[in-house]
């Protein structure tokens, strides 16, 4: 990754569907090969004095294989997610009237955790109706430093 360029973003996936949050899979599922987009919600770091809360910034983002399964098996809407990449603009297009539109900023995803979340999986019993089954938690990424023991003195 381009060390010029780096955005690490803490936020929520907004949970209305009127904003995108889509897997599209790849040839071949298995491998990893889909593309996901969706957007983040960003709290700014201040509020005018009149307001109530925080003003939020929706982010638009576009997620690569294993990154795109991961959102897709693990995140929800409303979850709370930590996201790491490269702010690109994406390839200008043409509308349906045939005007050449510009592409917008998007963050492209490198690297994406998801706390304090987890995702509900089902399972079919034996007379074929499906069970919620107990939730899976989202795989732990954490340093190799993480799962070592202090030397006591």
């Amino acid at each position: 990754m381009n060390s010029n360029n780096t955005v690490n973003l803490a936020g929520r996936i907004p949970d209305t569907e009127k904003l995108p949050f889509k897997y599209y899979p790849g040839k071949d599922d298995e491998k990893s090969s889909g593309i996901f987009r969706g957007m983040i919600s960003v709290r700014r770091a201040y509020k005018k004095k009149d307001d109530e809360y925080y003003p939020e910034d929706l982010i638009p983002f576009v997620a690569f294989g294993v990154k795109a399964k991961y959102l897709n098996d693990y995140i929800n809407r409303g979850d709370n997610v930590t996201m790491c990449g490269e702010i690109r603009r994406e390839d200008d297009y043409e509308d349906k009237d045939g005007n050449l539109k510009s592409g917008g900023l998007a963050l492209y995803v490198d690297d994406v955790h998801g706390f304090g979340n987890a995702k509900k999986t089902t399972k079919k019993t034996d007379d074929g109706d499906a069970d919620e089954a107990e939730e899976t938690p989202a795989p732990s990424r954490r340093s190799g430093l993480a799962g070592r023991r202090r030397r006591s003195a």
